[in-house]
């Protein structure tokens, strides 16, 4: 049998359901009814507030006999603590007397329901306030983003606790106002750890990085917090070095502390240090598992993100949201998508977002709407996604309309996905329009505009944009660069790559592609050799330059210096030996190309078809054009079929140019029949038969009738 004291300890020391049921049998077996005092019965219904089970709270409450004021107290406490705010209301309005705990309860727990204006008229209404009434309405103004109402109480408070000055600093700093947090924390006349924390993590989060890291430098005691604090900054600002040191020195750690280090080395790609700190974890939570999960996501590691997703004991929604983006971003298949989407015990926006998105990818785009008309609820993210998938299917009317006539709001992603649709389809004076009206623009506006100017010519336009930027980055400057480069001003081109503060590779590809197709070799092959680095696109920029004007020693010279010999490359080379009447070396080059690994593209064969032709080699040519479906899977184009009539126009094989012409999967136009007409030279039956195709599709063309009588008049 257990003593009342010690009956009071094990009520006391329960902290769980199983143990408060325990305890309140002990209390049952140990004592008569008439000896269960009204104070051991009072800490039992605390016992059960505390364990969340106010239904045996309120069982024990009902049989308390009398009840004094703390039996009120703590079993509308218990009510409060638990978010039961009705039966709350209840209890308080049923109480036969209040005092100043009764008054602080009910409005802890207004508070906490958000009930601001019915916790307001309940202050208004006590007779008498300590310290914690004032704190506890400050918490609920700050909660409700009531500020004025919340500085207007703490300015005209009696007296202020460290937790007022506390609720003020921290009111400040969340809502971004440095200056004036910084001011509260110099005024309070205490700090603690708190204060210091929150003061640091507005400093930090504010990108006073410096100024967080010197203060946190000087902090008399710092606590996990603190750290984990400045852990987090130097991740989001990109300071992994300084992150992953801070870390490393950390006297100890807890499990913030490793999820913070991991979600940094996640967030900036580095997956295998990630790995390491994860297998290094000596405890994981499901913020962990999310992490690594999503570094296999994001590596493209989609087999080992699914095997770890399978393996993973607790998921919750962030989980099926990482393998359900994983596998839409990553390409697999609609129908692995769609499973992984029917298999989510809920879903979210992101969500939604992911599978309309796998659908449009699929070309489902009349399932992905479908999708969109389901939602529950469409929030700007779910409208954007729509909008981009009937910009990428090139649906370009259903997304203008989208756009103007449905979308309820617009954001930026929203305005500049509409401006590159306007800019794809090349309406420019909607895409100008657009421009104009939008509240606010990114350099992505700026550059889509411009880049739409440069593309139809508007030369003006284009550098009055250009020079109506606030700031200009090197894609804003390479766009203005082409614009005069393919309007012909290869100086002003010079000038704004001069200009630039800083150059990237994309830069210098620019100008050097700038200076070739002006044909300037000596200063292309001067700036090759000034650029700190290359890339296949800066090698074959130089080599085609050499083959188009039929310098070939230089283009072979290159061709062998290159780091590695691609497609391009290979299909230059050819190309120079074709235009210059070297079909022979085209061939060869062709066969070696094959050699090295390299499939023939439609390119290649362009530029074979007429070497052929120019060798005269009918043989080769009929081959090549038999090849490219046979063997390559292309389908010759209407030139690639002329090339082919044209050698057998001049080997004499003049039916069989007729038949090709008159079978091939095009249809033939005056110019075909012209083409062969003027390989029939004496055979006047063939060329009036070809002459006559030719005026019934153009009549008005003289060529024909010049063809023909240049035939006749020969024999």
């Amino acid at each position: 049998m257990y003593c009342l004291e010690e009956l009071v300890h094990i009520v006391n020391s329960s902290k769980t359901l199983p143990q408060a049921k325990a305890a309140h049998a002990s209390v049952l077996g140990a004592l008569p009814l008439e000896s269960r005092t009204v104070y051991l019965l009072n800490l039992v219904v605390q016992m059960y507030g505390r364990c969340g089970s106010v239904a045996d709270a309120r069982h024990v409450f009902d049989s308390i006999h009398p009840k004094d004021s703390f039996s009120w107290n703590l079993m509308l406490d218990a009510y409060a603590k638990n978010g039961h705010l009705e039966q709350a209301k209840r209890v308080f309005n049923a109480m036969p007397c209040y005092n100043l705990v009764s008054w602080n309860t009910m409005l802890a727990a207004l508070a906490k329901a958000s009930q601001a204006a019915e916790a307001s008229a309940l202050f208004s209404r006590m007779e008498e306030r300590d310290i914690i009434s004032y704190n506890t309405m400050l918490s609920a103004y700050a909660t409700l983003g009531h500020f004025d109402t919340f500085q207007e109480l703490f300015d005209r408070m009696p007296d202020h606790s460290l937790a007022s000055w506390n609720l003020l600093l921290t009111n400040y700093s969340r809502r971004g106002l440095l200056v004036q947090a910084k001011k509260i924390f110099e005024r309070m006349p205490e700090q603690d750890f708190f204060s210091r924390n929150t003061i640091l993590s507005a400093l930090a989060q504010n990108g006073h990085l410096l100024e967080a890291a010197a203060m946190f430098s000087t902090l008399p005691l710092r606590d996990l917090v603190s750290w984990n604090t400045m852990i987090s900054a130097y991740a989001q600002l990109s300071r992994l070095v300084d992150a992953k040191d801070l870390f490393d020195t950390m006297p100890e750690r807890n499990l913030v502390s490793w999820n913070a280090i991991l979600g940094a080395l996640v967030q900036h790609d580095h997956l295998d240090e990630a790995h390491e700190i994860f297998a290094a974890m000596p405890a994981k939570n499901l913020i962990s598992w999310n992490a690594i999960l999503s570094a296999l996501a994001r590596a493209g590691s989609i087999s080992r993100a699914g095997n770890l997703f399978a393996a993973m004991r607790e998921k919750d929604l962030v989980s099926w949201n990482i393998l359900l983006v994983a596998h839409a971003t990553a390409g697999s298949s609609i129908e692995r998508c769609e499973a992984i989407f029917a298999a989510m015990p809920q879903w979210n926006a992101v969500s939604w977002n992911a599978i309309m998105a796998a659908l449009a990818r699929a070309g489902r785009i009349a399932d992905a709407r479908a999708f969109f008309d389901r939602l529950p609820e469409k929030i700007i993210t779910s409208w954007n996604t729509i909008l981009t998938a009937l910009i990428q299917s090139r649906r370009w009317m259903e997304a203008h309309e989208l756009f103007l006539d449905r979308m309820p709001e617009r954001d930026l992603v929203s305005c500049n996905a509409m401006l590159t649709a306007y800019s794809q389809s090349r309406e420019l004076l909607r895409a100008k329009s657009l421009f104009d009206s939008m509240p606010q623009r990114n350099l992505v506006s700026w550059t889509t505009l411009l880049c739409l100017y440069s593309r139809e010519a508007r030369l003006e336009e284009a550098k009055l944009l250009f020079d109506s930027m606030a700031h200009c980055d090197s894609i804003a400057a390479i766009a203005m660069l082409s614009a005069y480069a393919q309007n012909g001003h290869p100086a002003d081109a010079r000038r704004i790559f001069d200009s630039m503060p800083s150059r990237d590779l994309a830069s210098y590809n620019a100008m050097l592609a700038t200076l070739a197709q002006d044909f300037q070799i000596h200063e292309a092959l001067l700036l090759f050799h000034q650029m700190p680095d290359r890339d296949p696109i800066s090698w074959t920029t130089l080599l085609l330059l050499f083959a188009q004007t039929g310098h070939l020693e230089l283009a072979h010279s290159l061709f062998k210096q290159m780091p590695a010999q691609d497609l391009i490359a290979w299909t230059a080379l050819i190309t120079s030996h074709a235009r210059i009447g070297r079909p022979g070396s085209a061939l060869a080059l062709s066969w070696a190309m094959q050699i090295h690994g390299h499939a023939p593209d439609d390119a290649t064969f362009t530029s074979l078809l007429p070497a052929c032709s120019h060798a005269g080699d009918l043989r080769t040519g009929i081959c090549w054009l038999r090849s490219m479906d046979a063997d390559w899977g292309l389908t010759p184009s209407k030139e690639q079929y002329g090339c082919v009539v044209d050698l057998l126009g001049r080997s004499g094989h003049l039916a069989a140019a007729e038949e090709l012409v008159a079978t091939m999967p095009y249809t033939p136009e005056a110019l075909d029949w012209i083409c062969l007409l003027s390989r029939s030279d004496s055979a006047v039956g063939f060329g009036r038969g070809a002459a006559k195709q030719a005026m019934d599709l153009s009549p008005e063309s003289p060529a024909s009738y010049i063809l023909l009588s240049n035939i006749t008049t020969k024999i």
